[in-house]
């Protein structure tokens, strides 16, 4: 049995108890880049869909599943393919998927998604179905970052207050 979707759409999996993963989805749908028969929860997904989302890693990412030949990507990988399927490959989507480009955001999909209950933690105390694995070198891919930001506006600060002064 798969999970009922009209015609052959691909599906976006999430994790349904997970604040970050319900934000996402709502805003990929505002934004018109994912229908929404296309979101569906992992709650919501028969027994041999969720072992596909559950095989493709949706512990620690969004998962696109095809419930029809159960081909499966996971992160940015997946949301690039969703995104492309609905929206004709639009020409950000196609560079996105550019060697380097994909590089760079599934490094980036992977720092957050690794790091969500950091980075919007749940409102009171729980344990979601797909609570990321925390290792200190997914910790580093956001904290890193965070250090270097955080030091550039420093400088930028410290020049504007040097310039406000007339040095």
């Amino acid at each position: 049995m798969t999970t009922q979707v009209t015609e052959r759409q691909i599906i976006l999996v999430y994790d349904g108890d997970c604040p970050m993963c319900i934000a996402t989805v709502d805003w990929l749908q505002r934004a018109g880049l994912v229908a929404p028969e296309q979101a569906v929860s992992n709650h919501e997904l028969s027994p041999d869909d969720l072992a596909a989302a559950q095989a493709a890693g949706i512990r620690n990412q969004l998962v696109v599943l095809d419930p029809h030949t159960r081909s499966t990507r996971s992160g940015a990988d997946g949301l690039l393919w969703l995104v492309g399927e609905n929206r004709g490959h639009p020409l950000w989507v196609r560079c996105a998927s550019l060697p380097v480009a994909r590089s760079l955001v599934r490094i980036a999909y992977e720092a957050i998604s690794y790091n969500r209950r950091i980075v919007s933690p749940p409102r009171h105390q729980i344990r979601c179905d797909c609570e990321p694995q925390a290792t200190v070198a997914r910790r580093l891919t956001l904290a890193g970052p965070l250090a270097v930001l955080s030091v550039l506006f420093v400088a930028l600060f410290g020049v504007a207050a040097l310039h406000s002064q007339g040095v």
